[in-house]
């Protein structure tokens, strides 16, 4: 539960972050990225809470990996401190050996296999992407809000 909890304040403290970004950034992208980061944030802490599955537990991982991304893009003041933190918290929670008893070792005899669950996952970084490189258009706000639909 505490990796759940950080991982989500993380997210929240690099919305705060990239949202208040310099003037050159664009809103639309800004607000895909922070889309996509919650998105994955909450998929990955139902899963890693309701069923306690390995998969969960990597997302927190890659999401974790985006919120590095983000602090190597971002000039660095006090939210940046603050994120950079929280996330660095974040990864020695996920990745620690303390949720091997958490965690299911096995996969679900009753859920999906691994691989019907990867594709709907990529597409959850997919905003991310595209506010990345810019996508501050119309178009690229559809593709990246459909993707996640």
């Amino acid at each position: 539960m505490i990796a759940a909890l950080l991982l989500v304040f993380a997210t929240a403290s690099w919305s705060v972050a990239i949202g208040l970004a310099p003037p050159g950034s664009t809103g639309p992208g800004t607000v895909l990225i922070a889309l996509s980061l919650w998105t994955a944030t909450v998929t990955s802490t139902a899963g890693m809470l309701v069923a306690r599955s390995r998969w969960a537990q990597r997302l927190g991982l890659v999401v974790t990996g985006a919120h590095a991304l983000m602090a190597m893009l971002r000039p660095v003041d006090g939210w940046w401190v603050v994120a950079l933190g929280l996330s660095a918290a974040t990864a020695v929670a996920l990745a620690g050996p303390w949720l091997e008893g958490e965690m299911r070792m096995r996969p679900s005899a009753a859920g999906p296999p691994a691989r019907s669950v990867l594709v709907p996952l990529l597409l959850v970084g997919a905003p991310f992407s595209l506010g990345l490189a810019g996508g501050g258009d119309l178009p690229a706000t559809i593709v990246g809000v459909g993707a996640l639909a």
